[in-house]
């Protein structure tokens, strides 16, 4: 086939659109096998599209250069093409590619953990699809949306969007291999929720259809997948079966993911039948593959495994490690299932260390995020019980013990008494004798931890009620201290002028301090007024920017022109975001007066489509050699700081000017991590 399309391009017009689609072709074909070559392709195609202004040719090339360096491992490169593409796909009429587009982005956010980033262009996508009515894509993206839940642990959210998937698949023509999809998305998520039963009904419905298509892949997953819910079931005979069908299939197959779920599975089948060595051997067959993909989900669980394989033999500095690399990689992916099974493990480590201060601790950070991850009636269950919990408290005497363990014996012993009403509900019973039980009779003392655990709604209101009063806070202190201390600069200067007698070195002296403390004051109030939380908005980011440059180029030679779009709404912005392009709008403006030379300077500003644009182009010389050179550093922190949020930041400059143009999205403060 290669040849026969490379045989097709010698055939055609230097100039025809047809060019770009093979070349697009032939780029697709070898980004997988050899990206270098693959390049050689999508360069001239995007170069030709260009020069034709064939904007969906442009589109296709960019995102087969973002697949190149997806495959590649280049998260940020692919990050910036998949954005490139979405650039010229909006300028072409199909609109069915944008929200594929959009899609592609959504999956390359999930895999760098960006998750968030990612519902966000799913929704992008969602709302494309709606408005052409194309639910065979609609019922895609849902999947999309509800695999990124199903990876953070937020079941409920996961269930919710692959049944709507499902429901739509169900009134499609030629549907029998996307309900196939569907069922097995269900079991998998049945599965995590602890319905067995509804699990392996829908994997069955999902082998019959996927044995008479022949779907290897999708045959794959089914085997691996119910082998794990094999075991939680204790049927490690079919489990096992599983795995040889799975194995069987990885024989004529170069699917390192799957081999490495393949020993996973082994690992906790022979893990479940206390063949430890076995289980070992398996996870450690399956971890550095697990490395070489930087597969964070599967480097959690295989080192947590590891960890308690370790703990089982009784080499704990080894499960220690273990468990550390564990925790970090679950911390890195956002999964709270591994964390909470990580906490878990490492509260039977230190409990079999005779380390009973660290086992409970460790237990209890167990039950906290188990409680974060249950469902909605049992968290009201938990609130109500930790009201009374904390109301009974209140009216108990502490005896004052000489002993501390016996202190917190008979406190626990007060509280059994006390909550009697709900002993069929809670037990807890932790203590000297409670630390010493195994990881199952833990597991039964837990419920009253979980009881008086705040919920994860409070706990993330505390957390951002605090950082803004730490934010109000740092903001007085800088204009109370900081702000005085320049003051008293100022003031010192002035004396220090009155007494220069014609010393002209000192006089230059005295006028750079002038100088830098007026920047440094700049700074400092551009510094407050991004802390302030009321005004982390977009209409108060664009006043801010007009107050600037009218202040700034004020008795200057060069004229500000603004053109800034009026926003009527408030629209809150991601803080982070807000001082970034602040940052880097005054930088583009600092650097126009000292290298410019030029008599005007034009500032656009506006939201389209849910991109924030600004532009920036002054009249003067240029970026010549002498100019680049002194700006390189402050344009690499300019397009860091653009290019971090998924933005584009681009700068050009000759005789008629420089011209800086910044393009990102723009996602409210709610919707951002």
């Amino acid at each position: 086939m290669n040849d026969s399309l490379e045989q097709v391009l010698k055939n055609l017009p230097a100039n025809d659109t047809m060019r770009v689609h093979v070349l697009n072709k032939l780029g697709k074909i070898y980004r997988s096998i050899d990206g270098k070559k693959a390049r050689t392709y999508i360069q001239p195609s995007i170069e030709l599209g260009q020069k034709l202004n064939f904007y969906q040719g442009v589109a296709e090339a960019y995102n087969v250069l973002a697949m190149i360096c997806d495959y590649e491992g280049n998260y940020p490169e692919a990050e910036r093409n998949y954005h490139a593409a979405i650039a010229m796909g909006t300028r072409s009429p199909d609109k069915l590619k944008v929200a594929k587009l959009w899609d592609n982005l959504g999956g390359l956010y999930s895999r760098m953990s960006k998750f968030d980033s990612g519902l966000a262009a799913y929704d992008r996508s969602m709302k494309i699809k709606e408005i052409l009515g194309d639910k065979k894509g609609i019922a895609l993206t849902l999947d999309q949306v509800a695999n990124v839940y199903n990876a953070q642990g937020r079941y409920p959210m996961a269930l919710e969007h692959y049944l709507r998937s499902l429901k739509i698949r169900e009134d499609l023509p030629d549907n029998k291999k996307l309900l196939g999809t569907s069922y097995l998305h269900l079991a998998i998520v049945y599965a995590q929720i602890k319905n067995d039963t509804e699990a392996l009904s829908y994997y069955a419905r999902a082998l019959d259809i996927q044995k008479e298509e022949k779907n290897t892949e999708e045959l794959l997953a089914i085997y691996l997948n119910r082998s794990f819910l094999y075991v939680n079931m204790q049927r490690y005979e079919d489990a096992l079966a599983d795995n040889k069908a799975a194995l069987e299939i990885l024989n004529n197959s170069t699917n390192i993911a799957a081999l490495v779920n393949c020993y996973n599975s082994m690992g906790s089948i022979h893990k479940a039948l206390k063949n430890t060595d076995e289980a070992i051997k398996y996870y450690k067959l399956a971890l550095p593959l697990a490395i070489e993909m930087e597969d964070r989900y599967m480097m959690a669980t295989l080192n947590n495994s590891l960890g308690e394989m370790a703990a089982v033999k009784k080499n704990y500095a080894e499960a220690l490690k273990y468990l550390a690399t564990g925790h970090e990689n679950a911390v890195a992916a956002g999964v709270l299932e591994y964390i909470k099974e990580n906490y878990l493990a490492y509260a039977d480590v230190y409990n079999g260390m005779n380390d009973h201060r660290n086992a409970y601790k460790y237990y209890k950070l167990y039950s906290e995020t188990k409680d974060s991850i249950l469902n909605k009636d049992n968290n009201e269950v938990i609130a109500e019980m930790k009201t009374r919990y904390e109301t009974e408290k209140k009216e108990k005497e502490i005896l004052q013990l000489t002993s501390a363990r016996q202190k917190q014996q008979l406190l626990l012993n007060e509280r059994n008494r006390q909550l009697t009403l709900f002993i069929g509900l809670f037990v807890m019973v932790i203590g000297v004798g409670g630390w010493l039980y195994n990881r199952n009779h833990l597991k039964q003392k837990a419920r009253l931890d979980i009881a008086i655990a705040n919920t994860e709604t409070v706990r993330m209101q505390t957390i951002l009620e605090t950082e803004q009063a730490e934010r109000k806070r740092i903001a007085k202190d800088l204009h109370d201290e900081l702000g005085s201390g320049i003051s008293r600069i100022v003031l010192s200067n002035e004396q220090a002028k009155k007494h220069i007698n014609g010393n002209v070195s000192l006089n230059n002296t005295l006028h750079n301090i002038d100088r830098t403390v007026t920047e440094l004051a700049g700074n400092m109030n551009s510094l407050i007024w991004a802390l302030q939380v009321e005004h982390v908005t977009l209409d108060n980011l664009f006043a801010r920017m007009r107050e600037f440059a009218s202040d700034f180029f004020d008795d200057s030679p060069i004229e500000p022109v603004l053109d800034l779009q009026n926003i009527t709404d408030v629209m809150p912005m991601n803080k982070e975001e807000l001082k970034d392009l602040y940052l880097v709008y005054k930088e583009a403006l600092n650097n126009a007066m000292k290298y410019s030379k030029a008599s005007q300077i034009h500032i656009n500003a506006s939201l389209n489509e849910d991109m924030l644009h600004i532009s920036i182009q002054d009249n003067g010389v240029g970026m010549n050699t002498g100019n680049e050179q002194r700006m390189g550093n402050g344009i690499n922190n300019m397009r860091h700081r653009v290019e971090k949020h998924g933005g584009r930041f681009q700068i050009a400059g000759g005789p008629g000017g420089t011209h800086i143009q910044i393009a990102v999205p723009f996602i409210p403060a709610t919707s951002r991590a």
